[in-house]
C-alpha cells in the first residue's frame, strides 16, 4: 500500500485494522506500507496514515484512510442456471461467472485462442464464448433435452494475472418437461372430418409425439 504525499516526507505511521504485520518505509514523497504476513484471502483492510511529517517540518492536516480487499482464490462466484436448478428453460445459455478476470481483453477472433473450461454430461453441442474477462458463456447448438439432468464442470484456470490457479468446479440443473399448451377441436357438435391438434411448449421429436399419441 503506497500513500503519495505533496512534500518529501520524513516519517510516516500508518495503521492496519484488522491488524496486519508489515512494515513502513518512506522514499521522497511516497509513504509505502509492506505487510510481512500474508493478507487473509477476502479480508477487508482499512489502512490509516495516523501521523505524518514532511522534512520541512510540516505535518499532516487531515487522517487519510484506504479500504481495501485482498484478492481470495480464483473461483467460480455464480452460474446460470444456478447449482441445482430445476425447471430450467431448456432454450438458454449456460453461464459462468468467475471472481476475477481470467483472459486478457480480446476481439471476436482471438476467441479460439482463450480457453474454453466447460464439458458438459450428457453432452451438449454447441459454442462457447468469453463476453468479458470473468465470464464464459456457452450457447447450445439446439434446445438442451426436456426433462434431462445435466452436469456442468469447469476444468481448473489461471487468472489473468497468472498469479491463482482455481480448483475442479461442478454444477448442475434441471431441465423442464414439454407440456401441452392446447388441443383443437373442443366442445361439441364438432365437424367428423375436423383434424386433431396438439400444440406443445416446445419443438417436438415427430416420430416420439407420433408413437405417444392415440385416438
Amino acid at each position: 500500500m503506497i500513500f503519495t504525499f505533496d512534500k518529501k516526507m520524513s516519517a510516516a505511521e500508518i495503521l492496519v485494522s484488522p491488524a496486519l504485520a508489515g512494515d513502513t518505509s518512506i522514499e521522497g514523497t511516497e509513504a509505502a506500507f509492506t505487510p510481512t504476513d500474508t493478507p487473509e484471502a477476502n479480508t477487508r483492510y482499512r489502512f490509516t496514515v495516523a501521523s505524518a511529517a514532511a522534512q520541512d517540518g510540516s505535518e499532516l492536516a487531515s487522517t487519510p484512510q484506504v479500504t481495501l480487499v485482498a484478492a481470495g482464490p480464483l473461483s467460480v462466484s455464480a452460474t446460470q442456471p444456478a447449482d441445482g436448478s430445476e425447471d430450467t428453460d431448456p432454450t438458454g445459455n449456460i453461464v459462468v461467472i468467475f471472481n476475477r478476470p481470467v483472459v486478457p481483453l480480446t476481439g471476436v477472433e482471438q476467441q479460439a485462442d482463450l480457453p474454453q473450461p466447460l464439458t458438459f454430461a450428457p453432452a451438449v453441442e454447441g459454442q462457447g464464448q468469453w463476453i468479458s474477462t470473468s465470464v464464459y458463456q456457452w450457447t447450445p447448438a439446439a434446445p438442451l433435452a426436456g426433462g434431462t439432468t445435466y452436469q456442468v464442470t469447469v476444468a481448473p484456470l489461471t487468472d489473468a494475472a497468472n498469479t491463482a490457479t482455481s480448483e475442479e468446479y461442478s454444477f448442475s440443473f434441471s431441465t423442464s418437461s414439454p407440456i401441452v399448451l392446447s388441443s383443437t377441436p373442443e366442445g361439441i357438435f364438432v365437424r367428423p372430418d375436423a383434424a386433431v391438434r396438439v400444440t406443445f411448449s416446445r419443438p417436438m421429436d415427430p416420430a416420439s409425439a407420433e408413437a405417444a399419441f392415440t385416438l
